[in-house]
C-alpha cells in the first residue's frame, strides 16, 4: 500500500498509488466545488449575454434597425465582449455580431448599427 495525501482535504491516508482521495465524502465535495464554480462562470456569461440582448432591445424599440452612438452603447452598460455569433449580410456582406436575435455593427464616426434578426433563422 502506497500513502498519498487527499487533494481536497489534505489528509494523509494509505491506499493505492493512484488514489486521490482519504474519503467518498472528500471526492464528492471536491467534484461539487468544481461544478459550482463552473455553473458560476457560465451563469456570469449568460446574464452578460441577456443584459445586451435588453440593452439593444431597448434601444432599437419598435423600429427594424436604429443608428446609435458608441456612447449611448456604453452608458448603458453594454459588454462588447459577450455576443452569440455573427452574421454577414448576403447583398452588402456586412458583418453583424449578435446577441440572440439583436445585432449590431460599426459603421464609423463612433455609431452602431443595430437591427433585429429579419425572418427564418441567420
Amino acid at each position: 500500500m502506497a500513502t498519498g495525501k487527499c487533494i481536497y482535504c489534505s489528509k494523509k491516508f494509505e491506499g493505492r498509488a493512484d488514489k486521490k482521495y482519504c474519503s467518498d465524502s472528500c471526492r464528492t465535495n471536491y467534484s461539487n466545488e468544481l461544478k459550482t464554480k463552473e455553473n458560476e462562470e457560465i451563469r456570469s456569461i449568460r446574464l452578460s449575454l441577456r443584459k445586451n440582448r435588453n440593452i439593444l432591445k431597448k434601444l432599437i424599440g419598435k423600429k427594424d434597425d436604429q443608428i446609435i452612438p458608441k456612447e449611448t452603447l456604453e452608458h448603458n452598460g453594454f459588454l462588447f465582449d459577450y455576443h452569440t455569433h455573427f452574421f454577414t449580410s448576403e447583398l452588402q456582406k456586412n458583418v453583424f455580431t449578435f446577441c440572440y436575435d439583436y445585432g449590431y455593427r460599426d459603421i464609423g464616426n463612433k455609431k452602431f448599427k443595430i437591427i433585429r434578426r429579419w425572418g427564418g433563422g441567420h
